[in-house]
């Protein structure tokens, strides 16, 4: 929920912290390994963060630099997170092949929680951008599958974590792709009532929704409602326009 730059800045302190303790070499093997987990997860953050800022060079270095800790502390889940992390780079770097085979590889690793849930989500928006809908359903079916078998909880929540409306907001590219107007809408109620129901709010995904509404509204024939639905996004404060969303508002809306 704090804007991208904020974030941004307290995990680059944290990764500094951690990187310390570690080049101090006063802590057992096991303290090592688990400090190892500690940085890589704080580079997925950096990584997330900087694409959110529209630096994806700097995105790349940071999932980069997270791969090599994973290695290190040879962690399965913490893998799965970067690939997450790479795989949203390369979506809003247009390399729509590398976006699928991050994702795909990511939820292999099996991650925790709903980690899973969002890496088959974003196999599904790759897809759909390439026109592959047939695959991009089938992404989106692994991904309720996913969300059924969770047995763990999340090891980040928040950017990490896929609830049911950000679920929700991946179906709706795809619904939006093929025409289905109706479809789309109901997805957009599904997210709307998520977050009624006590989902924890995020501005990011939030304003992804709207446009894809706002995207509904114009196909279905009612600009008035596309406008009204806008206004909200772009009524936004600065600090909450994430390259994403602008990037889409450009490409898609305006």
């Amino acid at each position: 929920t704090d804007p991208p730059a904020r974030s941004y800045d307290r995990a680059g302190v944290l990764a500094r912290r951690v990187f310390d303790l570690l080049q101090g070499g006063h802590q057992r093997i096991g303290q090592t390994r688990d400090l190892y987990v500690i940085a890589g997860k704080l580079c997925a953050v950096l990584s997330w963060m900087s694409s959110d800022l529209g630096q994806l060079v700097a995105a790349e270095a940071h999932s980069r630099n997270g791969w090599t800790l994973a290695e290190e502390a040879d962690h399965d889940g913490l893998r799965g997170l970067l690939l997450c992390a790479q795989s949203k780079n390369a979506f809003w770097d247009k390399r729509y092949d590398d976006a699928v085979r991050h994702a795909r590889r990511g939820y292999e690793y099996k991650p925790s929680g709903t980690a899973r849930v969002l890496l088959a989500c974003q196999e599904a928006d790759a897809l759909q951008a390439q026109g592959r809908i047939d695959e991009a359903r089938e992404a989106l079916k692994r991904a309720a599958e996913a969300r059924e078998n969770i047995r763990r909880q999340d090891e980040i929540g928040g950017i990490f974590a896929c609830g049911i409306a950000r679920q929700a907001n991946y179906s709706i590219g795809t619904c939006l792709r093929t025409g289905s107007v109706k479809e789309a809408a109901h997805q957009v109620e599904r997210a709307e009532a998520a977050w009624r129901n006590g989902e924890q709010w995020a501005y990011g995904t939030w304003a992804q929704v709207q446009i894809g509404a706002a995207m509904a509204h114009v196909m279905g024939g009612e600009p008035e409602g596309a406008s009204l639905v806008l206004q909200l996004v772009l009524s936004q404060p600065a600090e909450r326009r994430l390259a994403t969303v602008t990037t889409r508002l450009r490409n898609e809306v305006i």
